[in-house]
């Protein structure tokens, strides 16, 4: 029930961001690290924290349905930063291929960074820390990246630092294309309407959306 609720908030958000977190795999005498110990999928307002450590059968059946809602839809604008590694990632987590197999609308605020303010200003902010720095005025608190991601329960300054990095994304597309949203409805629309006109045509919906921005 928790996914189902999840799902139908994201499915109907105007933009969507994720991120994911795993655990470091340079700790001497540890075990091989999950794949992605925890996904974070956030609105403007809301963020949604899915814990990929879980071996329960219902459980993953349920998260790889409400997944396959939400990234297989074409209509969903999901945001990242330089979240090709996120998603490969994402696709070998056991129950959850199926929803990370094809992979709808997917943009990449790196991308978006090297449109809106050029090549140089992408290089200079390097990570999403400076990329928030340069669009929101402060930098993301990236001390916690390197946690056990893997260790139940996160603490709280974890669970806040993982909720940011997938707002931020949201809100730092926003400053860099103030009208996304509504240009990703427009564009939508316009698909639609031409499927509606050529029935027989297959739509096409290109994945990294860098072209509202051009």
């Amino acid at each position: 029930e928790a996914c189902a609720g999840a799902a139908e908030v994201l499915r109907v958000a105007p933009l969507v961001g994720f991120d994911a977190e795993w655990r470091p795999s340079f700790r001497k005498g540890a075990a091989p690290p999950r794949e992605v110990a925890l996904l974070q999928l956030a609105t403007r307002r809301e963020v949604f924290l899915f814990d990929l450590t879980v071996d329960d059968a219902p459980y993953t059946a349920a998260l790889s349905g409400a997944l396959c809602s939400i990234f297989g839809a074409a209509d969903v604008l999901k945001l990242g930063f330089a979240c090709q590694g996120d998603l490969r990632k994402l696709a070998r987590c056991p129950g959850l291929q199926a929803a990370f197999a094809r992979c709808e609308s997917i943009l990449d605020v790196h991308t978006l960074l090297q449109i809106t303010r050029g090549e140089a200003a992408a290089e200079a902010a390097r990570g999403l820390s400076g990329a928030v720095e340069a669009t929101l005025g402060k930098p993301l608190d990236k001390r916690r990246r390197l946690s056990d991601w893997e260790r139940r329960p996160l603490q709280p300054a974890e669970l806040t630092y993982a909720a940011l990095d997938a707002l931020s994304v949201v809100h730092a597309a926003e400053v860099l294309y103030p009208s996304l949203a509504s240009a990703w409805r427009e564009r939508m629309m316009d698909d639609y309407l031409q499927r509606a006109q050529q029935p027989h045509a297959p739509g096409r919906h290109r994945g990294d959306g860098a072209d509202l921005a051009a």
